[in-house]
């Protein structure tokens, strides 16, 4: 078997497990949205599972690459300079992969603003205890009504 196809089979384990990682992070959202800690710890072991297999093909990329003599390329550069005898599949890949990119972006980008929303919410849940201040709010004719202290939030789907 040939290091070109090695290297395209690599490639697509990789954007395998950048699939993976959308859902875990989907998921993620799910259990952040509805606070739920459990669920939302045992989607971050699963996510240091797959984290450590994009580890052991990165690795097994670069040795492939150094093998090619190509270790001091960029994957488009290898496309862009016809390095590899399967350039035309591996620019399809590129593409792929590249939207695969964006998506985890995306989704890592509202899993933070989720959590920083949840963070400000208890940040100031206990400024305010800190000052004395008690979890009750008025209503419009000035009658007493208990706040709900727990920050909620609606789920976006990306």
């Amino acid at each position: 078997m040939n290091d070109g196809l090695n290297f395209y089979k690599i490639m697509e384990e990789i954007m395998n497990l950048v699939d993976s990682v959308i859902t875990i992070e989907n998921q993620k959202l799910d259990a952040i949205a509805s606070n739920d800690i459990s669920e939302l710890d045992r989607i971050m072991k699963e996510e240091q599972a797959i984290i450590l297999q994009l580890r052991g093909l990165e690795k097994k990329r670069d040795r492939i690459q150094d093998d090619l003599g190509l270790s001091s390329l960029t994957f488009r550069e290898m496309i862009d300079r016809n390095t590899l005898s399967n350039s035309k599949e591996l620019a399809t890949l590129y593409q792929q992969m590249n939207e695969k990119m964006k998506e985890v972006k995306t989704v890592t980008d509202c899993t933070k603003k989720y959590i920083e929303l949840h963070l400000h919410g208890l940040d100031t849940l206990i400024t305010n205890l800190q000052n004395g201040n008690s979890n009750v709010n008025y209503n419009k004719i000035g009658e007493k009504q208990p706040r709900e202290m727990t920050p909620r939030f609606t789920r976006i789907k990306i």
